[in-house]
C-alpha cells in the first residue's frame, strides 16, 4: 500500500514543499522517494496524481479553515496538551489566510476520491510534525531544528535525522531508506548545508515524518485526534516507536 506524507508550503511564494513516497506492507515501511523542492501546489497534485495508487496522505498545512478569526479548536486543544512540550500551534483563520493553498490541496485531493481520517477508505490527515516527533521518539520536548542560527538549526536536523534513523529497527514500524536517499539524513551531508539547501532538508525531514505518521494511522496505533472533521482536526500518534 502506497501511501506520502506532504510539508506542504502553503502560506504563499518563497515557501517550498516536500514529498516522501512510501510502501507499508505490513509492519514495514519503505521509502520509495523524496521530492524536494516542490514551488507550487501544481508541482505537488502532479507528483501526487502521477502515483495514483497513493492510498493515504498526511500533510502538515491546515486542512480545514472555517473560522474568521482567532484559532481553530483543534489548535488550542493542541496547543494545551503540548504546550509545556514547547509545541503549541500557530494561529490559522480566514482573515490571516484568505485563500489558504492547503484547505484547495485537500478540496483536490477528495475530488479524487480521498475521505479526512478514514481507515476503510483512501484518507488524507493532517499532521503537526512536532507533537509527532515527540511522540514517535518519546521526547520530553520539541527539538530545536527550524529556527534560529544555522548552527543550531544543523544540530537539530542531525538530531532528528539520527532518531529517523533508529526507526529502522522499531518494533512498532520499521522503516527503510533506501541508500540514494540517506543524503536526507546524513549527518556529514547536513553539517555541510546552509541557506536553501538546509531548508529543503528540512522540510525532506519533514515530509518524511508526515509519511511515517500516515503510516502509523493506517496501522490505528494509539493516537488522539484534537478538533473534528468539520472546523479542523489535527491527527497526532501517541505511540514510543523507538
Amino acid at each position: 500500500m502506497k501511501l506520502a506524507g506532504i510539508d506542504f508550503g502553503w502560506k504563499g511564494e518563497g515557501t517550498n514543499s516536500a514529498v516522501t513516497i512510501g510502501e507499508l506492507q505490513k509492519n514495514h515501511f519503505y521509502i520509495i522517494d523524496i521530492i524536494t523542492p516542490l514551488k507550487t501546489i501544481e508541482e505537488v497534485t502532479k507528483v501526487l496524481f502521477y502515483h495514483s495508487d497513493i492510498f493515504g496522505i498526511a500533510i502538515d498545512a491546515p486542512l480545514i479553515i472555517n473560522n474568521y478569526s482567532g484559532q481553530r479548536t483543534c489548535e488550542g486543544l493542541l496547543s494545551s496538551y503540548y504546550g509545556s512540550k514547547k509545541a503549541s500551534c500557530h494561529s490559522c483563520n480566514l482573515t490571516l489566510y484568505h485563500n489558504p493553498a492547503s484547505v484547495d490541496l485537500a478540496k483536490k485531493l477528495i475530488l479524487k476520491g480521498y475521505s479526512h481520517a478514514s481507515l476503510s477508505d483512501k484518507f488524507i490527515i493532517e499532521c503537526y510534525p512536532h507533537p509527532a516527533i515527540i511522540e514517535i521518539f518519546g521526547l520530553s520536548e520539541r527539538i530545536l531544528y527550524k529556527r534560529g542560527r544555522v548552527a543550531i538549526r544543523r544540530c537539530g536536523q542531525i538530531y532528528l535525522a539520527n532518531l529517523i534513523s533508529k526507526l529502522s529497527k522499531s518494533l512498532i514500524l520499521m522503516l527503510e531508506i533506501p541508500n540514494h536517499l540517506k543524503r536526507f539524513i546524513s549527518p556529514t551531508k547536513i553539517n555541510n548545508l546552509k541557506g536553501k539547501l538546509l531548508k529543503e532538508n528540512e522540510d525532506a525531514l519533514d515530509s518524511i515524518i508526515c509519511a511515517y505518521t500516515a503510516a502509523l494511522f493506517k496501522q490505528n496505533v494509539r493516537s488522539q485526534t484534537f478538533g473534528n472533521k468539520q472546523d479542523g482536526y489535527i491527527y497526532v500518534p501517541q505511540i514510543n516507536c523507538i
